[in-house]
């Protein structure tokens, strides 16, 4: 009996203690921290605190960038996406400071400023490329990895600078290059700056939230400078458009739109400017009962030089296609639809230079 009892009691505790083993086990499972990238440390362990704590405190209240570093908190299904939505955290964080830092300036300033400043700022939202990211505290509960990543200031500082004057010192040597030449070329010049220009106001505007003492005013304005200069002289350069079109001037009043849109004076009678001549290849189908007009226009491109002498430019084959249920007409039209999308796509400076 005795024997009989003392077994009992070994089986009883044998299950008591594989119990025990299989709850620790679980505590641990369910609440471990992120195997950090190699050469960078996790500084938080979640399970300090409430082991039933399913965000970490550190997360839920996000710690200010200083001087030094740039903070930004993410979470996702994944290490990667956690990063990726925390780097995205950081740039968030900035631009909520650029608009801070130009908020006052932009109510008291004109009119013309002020859109300048906003429009800069919507190019600006678009996240911002780090380099070298530090991983400072991460953790992993319910298969949700939770990251804070910071950015160092004076390295970001150093990035964002070299990228600055770089794109500006080309756009200072495209600029000074173009001052001596015709109209037409000036304004192709001032035409293929446009993107870096406004590449570089978004990055002023950046610099400036990061350090107070970048002369970002100047900038903008030689900036606008450069923008108006281009206006003014697409303004002033008469384009004259000739058509030969056997159904109306489909052709013509397409090209027409987008050069109006994009600023440029046209001029019926003059010829003192740019002459784009326009000659449309018309064929038609018929398929299925569906009327089909299939287009060929050439565009020669020229200018008159300071001789009078008429100088071609380039010459552009677009082909446009247009059909109807209609009529050869409205075929027609649709290919002049057509065609005014594909020169829109070509772009004003591949069009015209």
């Amino acid at each position: 009996m005795n024997i009989k009892n003392e077994k009992n009691m070994k089986n009883i505790l044998f299950f008591v203690l594989a119990g025990l083993m299989g709850i620790t086990l679980c505590s641990c499972a369910s609440n471990k921290q992120i195997s950090a990238p190699t050469g960078q440390k996790t500084a938080y362990n979640m399970n300090e605190g409430s082991q039933s704590q399913a965000i970490p405190s550190w997360y839920l209240n996000p710690q200010p960038n200083t001087e030094l570093k740039l903070f930004g908190m993410g979470q996702g299904h994944s290490f990667d996406e956690s990063r990726n939505n925390a780097l995205n955290n950081i740039s968030k964080r900035l631009i909520v400071k650029i608009r801070s830092s130009f908020q006052s300036q932009t109510s008291s300033s004109g009119t013309n400023y002020q859109k300048d400043i906003t429009n800069t700022l919507n190019v600006s939202t678009e996240q911002m490329q780090f380099t070298n990211p530090k991983l400072e505290r991460s953790a992993l509960n319910k298969n949700i990895y939770y990251t804070e990543f910071s950015i160092n200031k004076k390295t970001l500082l150093k990035q964002l600078n070299g990228n600055f004057h770089a794109r500006e010192n080309s756009l200072e040597h495209t600029y000074k290059k173009s001052e001596n030449k015709n109209n037409l070329e000036q304004i192709k010049a001032l035409q293929s700056m446009q993107d870096d220009i406004n590449a570089n106001k978004s990055l002023a505007l950046k610099l400036y939230a990061l350090n107070n003492k970048f002369a970002y005013s100047k900038y903008i304005s030689k900036y606008n400078s450069y923008t108006a200069k281009l206006n003014n002289l697409k303004s002033s350069t008469s384009i004259k458009i000739l058509s030969i079109e056997a159904n109306g001037d489909y052709f013509k009043t397409a090209l027409s739109t987008l050069l109006t849109k994009a600023g440029f004076e046209l001029n019926k009678s003059h010829n003192d400017g740019m002459i784009i001549n326009i000659v449309p290849s018309i064929q038609y189908f018929n398929f299925k009962g569906w009327y089909i007009a299939k287009a060929s226009s050439t565009l020669s491109i020229s200018y008159k030089d300071k001789q009078g002498d008429t100088k071609v430019m380039k010459s552009l084959l677009i082909k446009s296609t247009g059909r109807s249920s209609q009529s050869k007409q409205s075929a027609l039209i649709k290919a002049s639809q057509d065609f005014l999308s594909k020169i829109q796509k070509l772009g004003m400076e591949r069009l015209l230079f």
